[in-house]
């Protein structure tokens, strides 16, 4: 009996991890390969609902031709190496300044409200702030600047670029940040410091002759990350980025969207160049990385116990201070903006308030905000079930691995974050054009997951393989029972990491343009996609609301997940009984 129940056993575990393969397959390999594939052959003038049917290289030729291409590509360069140059410099000294300092602990509560600021809301707020007509320039102005109008200045959406590096490094520091906190837990920080420090070294010659190294190594594939996202951004390149020309993806998603529909193949093969463009940026990066590590080792050899980094010290704080402003400021005109029925240049506040733009606006942000919830919260869900239960199958399997197991497939998490959308949507519509898909909720689901899923599981599984399996085993000698010992041991347990990871997978769907506009189809709008599309407009009171709205879903998520398992925990005695 107990034989048959222990092959039983096996059997049901076998067909789970099928089954979870399976799944894995389906909604990362499968869409991917077919979104891929389907805008390679546009690309190369296949596409027979357009009645190409032939291969040539005639977009590819039509790519090339375009007077804005070459433009574009140099702008889009530009913006995504300086700004994840920028972001990471900036990232470390921060991390070197406040690592364990009395400031350490609110640093790290910070990072989370910041995190859940969606991109593109925060590109509004911080375009609002900074414009020549913004709220900067008027709390200055006529007293220091003798401004009774606004200046002729490109603040925002200039030629090189430069407000969407501000943008990008606002956004792509605290996510460094947070990769460095993950990444500190598997050096031994303070044991170096203090060796380094009694070989007569100061504390900054040893964060960079003997930390940074190391923690750099445990940081490539975040830093490939933040280098994709700056060089392939639609949403925020739309709102604060160049126009003439804009930047390649913006060029790309114009003629994916322009009334000639044979300007598709041309956009498919500049999703091409744009998917080339970021593998080879990435792929450099890495080689620069290792070069500079190999020609730099003389230097971190050559015993000198001081540096001028010390120097740098005095601007960490200053910089924070700058980052908290910033992002403070952005917040605070998006609330001006939206209860403002009357703010002429140059007053500081507006003249006359009120909130009707609240109260016609609500009925139309309703279904919005219905359709955001939904895929949030659907996508989060399944994203975080798949992930505990992969992440389970790894600790029970160990480095035991067979080729049908999910395990031999998480490479492929870090696909959607390191190749640009518009490489693979664009073959994804034309996919789902074809079997009648397009415009489905669960197609929609779908393509959410596709990005919900990589931040889910890196989020958790840090927590998940560090948890004690000592817990687990007493837990199976009191409860006898695997299941149990899982729900009312374990999972408890890890609790506040989950409940973080869902609520970073949540941020990461309402804040989804590219998937939502190319899956969905036009029928399930939501409020990323409504913002991008006000932004356009002139009503800034209009806008401020939408981006008010989009900032506020994912910040009372965070906070809940902070909350909620200090409340459990404060009655768990009560729950018990």
């Amino acid at each position: 009996m107990l034989v048959f129940t222990a092959r039983a056993r096996v059997k049901v575990r076998h067909a789970t991890t099928l089954m979870i393969t399976g799944v894995f397959i389906a909604v990362f390999i499968l869409p991917i390969l077919a979104g891929l594939l389907g805008t390679l052959l546009p690309a190369f003038n296949y596409l027979p609902a357009l009645g190409e049917d032939a291969f040539s290289l005639k977009p590819v030729l039509g790519l090339w031709q375009h007077p804005s291409t070459l433009a574009a590509t140099y702008l889009s360069l530009q913006v995504g190496w300086l700004s994840t140059f920028l972001s990471v410099v900036i990232a470390l000294l921060l991390f070197a300044h406040f690592y364990q300092q009395p400031r350490w602990p609110w640093l790290t509560l910070s990072l989370s409200p910041i995190l859940a600021v969606p991109h593109a809301a925060l590109a509004v707020g911080l375009s609002f702030l900074i414009a020549p007509s913004g709220w900067l320039v008027r709390l200055v102005s006529p007293e220091l600047t003798g401004f009774d109008y606004p200046p002729n200045w490109q603040t925002t959406q200039d030629p090189q670029g430069l407000s969407l590096v501000l943008l990008m490094v606002l956004k792509e520091v605290p996510f460094l940040l947070l990769m460095l906190i993950s990444a500190a837990k598997q050096v031994p920080i303070q044991a170096s410091l203090t060796l380094a420090q009694s070989m007569g070294y100061t504390r900054a010659t040893a964060w960079l002759k003997l930390i940074f190294p190391q923690l750099l190594g445990q940081l490539r594939l975040p830093i490939s990350a933040v280098l994709a996202w700056s060089l392939s951004a639609v949403d925020v390149s739309l709102i604060l980025g160049p126009s003439t020309p804009p930047t390649l993806s913006v060029l790309v998603l114009s003629w994916f969207n322009d009334a000639d529909i044979t300007l598709r193949l041309q956009g498919a093969a500049g999703a091409l160049w744009l998917l080339f463009i970021n593998l080879g940026s990435i792929g450099l990066m890495l080689g620069l990385a290792r070069f500079a590590y190999r020609g730099g080792l003389h230097w971190f050899c050559n015993g000198k116990r001081s540096t001028a980094l010390a120097r740098l010290n005095h601007f960490a704080s200053a910089i924070t201070w700058l980052f908290i402003l910033a992002i403070s400021l952005s917040f605070i005109v998006l609330v001006l903006w939206s209860m403002s029925a009357q703010w002429r240049f140059p007053d500081s506040l507006p003249s006359l308030w009120q909130l009707s733009h609240w109260q016609s606006s609500w009925d139309t942000f309703l279904p919005l905000i219905k359709h955001s919830i939904m895929l949030g919260a659907a996508s989060c869900v399944i994203a975080i079930v798949l992930s505990l239960i992969i992440l389970e199958i790894e600790a029970q399997h160990g480095t035991r691995l067979t080729f049908w197991q999910p395990l031999r497939w998480l490479p492929l998490f870090y696909v959607p974050l390191l190749i640009p959308d518009t490489s693979y949507l664009f073959g994804i519509q034309v996919s789902l054009i074809y079997l009648q898909w397009d415009g489905w909720f669960v197609a929609l689901l779908w393509g959410h997951l596709m990005y919900v899923l990589p931040y889910t599981f890196l989020s958790i599984a840090p927590y998940y393989r560090r948890y004690n399996q000592a817990y687990w085993q007493q837990a199976l000698l009191l409860c006898k029972s695997p299941w149990r010992s899982y729900f009312w041991v374990k999972l408890p347990m890890l609790l506040p990491a989950i409940l973080a990871s869902v609520a970073i997978g949540f941020s990461v769907s309402i804040m989804l343009y590219l998937p939502t506009l190319f899956i969905g189809a036009g029928r399930y709008p939501t409020l990323a996609t409504e913002l991008v599309a006000l932004v356009a407009g002139a009503d800034r009171r209009l806008i401020a609301v939408c981006a008010l709205i989009l900032q506020t879903l994912p910040m009372l998520v965070f906070l809940t997940a902070l909350s909620l398992p200090k409340w459990l925990f404060r009655h768990r005695l009560g729950m018990l009984d």
